[in-house]
Order: C-alpha cells, then sequence, then structure tokens
C-alpha cells in the first residue's frame, strides 16, 4: 500500500486536510493563509491610523481614499457609486442601492404589508352589483351551452 510519502502528499498538521507536498510548505493553503489575512488586515488598518494621524486628516478620509482606490484598481469606474447597503456591488444608476438590495428590499416590504393587512383585516367595498364574472357565469347558467361563441364572429356552418 502506498503511503502519503509515496504520493508527495502531505498532512496538514492544523486541520487534517491533505494537500502536495513542497519542501517551503508545512501547512494546507487555508492554514497559511488565514494568518496572513489577518495580518494583512490589521497592518493595513494601522498604516491608515498612522497616516491620518500623521497628515492630520480624519481617519473617515483616509478609509474613503482607500476605497476609491480599491475601486479603481477593481475596474469599478468612478461614476458609479458602490450601493449604501452592501458596499459590494455598483448601485443601479440613479439609486443608492444595488439590484441585490433593491430586491431584497422590496421582498421585505412585501412581507411587512402581508403581516400588517393579516393582523388588521381588510375591509371590502360595499358591492354594486355582481362582478363581471359572476355575470358571466350567470348568463352561461341562463344560456344553453351550444348557443355560446367565445369567438365572436359568425359560426362557419357545414
Amino acid at each position: 500500500m502506498p503511503t502519503l510519502d509515496d504520493l508527495n502528499l502531505m498532512r496538514c498538521p492544523r486541520c487534517g486536510k491533505l494537500f502536495g507536498k513542497e519542501p517551503s510548505k508545512r501547512q494546507c493553503r487555508q492554514c497559511s493563509g488565514a494568518p496572513h489575512a489577518a495580518a494583512e488586515e490589521s497592518s493595513k488598518r494601522f498604516v491608515m491610523n498612522q497616516s491620518a494621524l500623521h497628515f492630520g486628516l480624519p481617519l473617515e478620509l483616509i478609509e474613503a481614499a482607500v476605497q476609491k482606490t480599491a475601486r479603481q484598481q477593481k475596474g469599478i469606474p468612478e461614476t458609479v457609486d458602490p450601493c449604501v447597503r452592501c458596499g459590494e456591488r455598483e448601485a443601479v444608476e440613479g439609486r443608492d442601492l444595488c439590484v441585490n438590495c433593491n430586491l431584497d428590499l422590496h421582498h421585505r416590504f412585501g412581507m411587512a404589508a402581508r403581516d400588517l393587512f393579516g393582523r388588521f383585516g381588510v375591509q371590502s367595498e360595499p358591492s354594486r352589483g355582481p362582478s363581471v364574472a359572476a355575470a358571466l357565469e350567470d348568463k352561461r347558467a341562463r344560456t344553453a351551452t351550444s348557443r355560446i361563441n367565445p369567438v365572436g364572429m359568425p359560426r362557419i356552418k357545414y
């Protein structure tokens, strides 16, 4: 039976996953990348705080400049603003929300309206006579089915 060394595989000591063995690697990608992502975020935060202190600018202005640069690097044009709610996608032109947040908002409004109408009950308007559907059903009951012509044109006689 072949061993992990024969298959050129190694088991991650942190999570136990198998990954391709390389001399410089001791952990899988996820385990070796997780500390770097956290360290990168704290380093980014530190640099922004130091820049704000050094230049005497508010931290919000520095963060806005960093986000603007990140949007430019991702290829999002400057004229397109990000979604106010999620900040991940472009806002629909002339609005503050992206398509997904807009749909979610409409869905939540519908659920709230359904809940409201369920609690209070909807009052029906006073009847002004039979509805169109009721009048048609009444006419069908009074008329023989062979005489109803749904097409509205003269029938072809054989």
